[in-house]
């Protein structure tokens, strides 16, 4: 530590604060003060004080790219990557992201796994977040290979382990048939009755008829 014999002038501390970008507490230990003196003597000068924003300036290497060096006039200090150019920055991302495809394939794999989106009962849905069952590469009910992703049909909100993986048409089918079952199907057999009757009849007519 370097011990002080007397005030640096107002160049001196000028030079160690805005040209080297010095932190007061770097300039005390450097002159062998405290920080508080440092910042008393910024006073007595009437110096000012960095921004928060020329502070991230000088701690990521001034105004100039920290990787090939070019002036930076317009930086955004608020950044993971730090001080870089848009080249840099985009070669930093593309060094410590995974591909697009990675990134899509886990968020894709853990709404597979965990999460769930039904009807609420009242006309609107809620996501519920819990362990499925292990996805399977086919319907568990006509066992074709589907050409989207799989559905997973639930029947207990508390429990997502009682489900099975189905195929659009399929998942289709079984909600239709857990809505509406035995109505729609007795209206149907009378529909067909009423239907074939009607036909019968007109057969009969124009039989007559010829």
């Amino acid at each position: 530590m370097k011990v002080l014999l007397c005030a640096p002038n107002e160049e001196e501390l000028r030079e160690l604060y805005w040209q080297q970008g010095l932190s007061l507490q770097k300039i005390g230990d450097q002159l062998g003060v405290c920080l508080n003196t440092v910042r008393n003597w910024m006073l007595l000068y009437g110096m000012e004080r960095r921004t928060l924003k020329q502070a991230h300036r000088f701690r990521n290497g001034g105004d100039k790219c920290r990787k090939c060096g070019v002036n930076l006039p317009d930086y955004k200090p608020y950044t993971k990557a730090g001080r870089l150019c848009a080249p840099c920055r985009k070669q930093y991302w593309k060094d410590h992201q995974a591909p697009i495809e990675v990134r899509r394939a886990r968020a894709t794999n853990w709404r597979r796994r965990r999460r769930i989106t039904t009807s609420d009962g009242k006309g609107g849905q809620i996501h519920l977040i819990g362990e499925k069952r292990p996805y399977t590469d086919k319907c568990e009910i006509c066992g074709r290979p589907p050409k989207t992703l799989l559905h997973y049909h639930h029947w207990d909100n508390s429990n997502l382990l009682k489900g099975l993986w189905l195929c659009p048409t399929c998942h289709h089918a079984i909600t239709v048939i857990e809505s509406y079952g035995q109505a729609v199907y007795g209206k149907y057999i009378i529909i067909k009755d009423l239907v074939e009757k009607e036909v019968e009849n007109h057969q009969n007519i124009t039989m007559c008829t010829k």
